[in-house]
């Protein structure tokens, strides 16, 4: 009986020990599942992030090269910009042909200089005349008794009296050529009508018409002939447009 029951407790010994020895495994094998676990889990995290890594590195590169091609823009934009001139504002036709006209002048006159030069010539001296002598008009002065003079008789002028001379006194309506000048809305006025003179070695007077669109008259009736000088004698008359202005020489 005691043999039997001493079998019992051995077998109930061995029985606990490898229960002992099956979970001291199952324990040891918790840990190390646990811990591939954990790899596998960081290794998953680490994969994800890769490509967000990657996306901002290229992020980075992108906005440096862009930062780079806009700083060089810009410094070979400034460059254009230092030698850029701007085109004159306003320059019209006249101004260009009389630039054009200008430089054909400088053009003539370097050739002649240079002419000049070869044959030993002083060089001679350039001025561009604004306009000529006879072109300027003869200054408009009252004239008084004894005195060569033209005397409005008639029309525009009527009671008043200018002095004349040896140069020709213009007489129209544009200030720019004339002397005696009409007001520029009289239309039956020309713009330089006409030109008298007095000759101090002759002591008369000569008349010429310009070829005015109304015509220049003596006393007679006749008009004159554009380009052709009348003499006058001191006392005779003569009329612009019919009889609308009529004027009288004196001496």
């Amino acid at each position: 009986m005691n043999t039997v029951v001493g079998r019992i407790r051995r077998s109930g010994r061995r029985a606990f020990a490898s229960a002992g020895a099956v979970g001291g495994l199952a324990a040891g094998a918790n840990p190390a599942a646990a811990s591939m676990k954990l790899d596998a889990s960081t290794a998953q995290t680490a994969i994800g992030t890769l490509p967000l890594l990657a996306a901002m590195g290229i992020g980075i590169v992108v906005a440096a090269v862009a930062v780079v091609a806009f700083l060089q823009m810009t410094a070979r934009g400034k460059g254009r910009g230092d030698a850029f001139e701007p085109p004159e504002v306003g320059a019209n036709e006249e101004e260009a042909a009389e630039r054009e006209a200008c430089a054909d002048m400088d053009v003539v006159a370097k050739d002649e200089k240079d002419a000049a030069a070869e044959r030993g010539a002083p060089l001679p001296d350039y001025t561009i005349p604004l306009s000529k002598l006879s072109d300027v008009p003869e200054p408009l002065l009252q004239a008084g008794e004894g005195e060569p003079r033209l005397c409005g008789l008639q029309g525009e002028f009527a009671g008043a009296s200018f002095k004349l001379s040896e140069r020709p006194l213009s007489i129209g309506r544009d200030a720019a050529q004339c002397g005696l000048v009409f007001p520029f809305d009289s239309g039956e006025i020309s713009r330089r009508h006409c030109s008298l003179r007095y000759a101090a070695d002759r002591g008369a007077f000569f008349l010429e018409d310009h070829g005015s669109s109304n015509g220049t008259f003596l006393t007679d009736g006749r008009r004159l002939r554009a380009g052709e000088r009348y003499e006058l004698r001191p006392g005779e008359r003569f009329a612009l447009s019919g009889g609308t202005h009529l004027f009288e020489v004196r001496l």
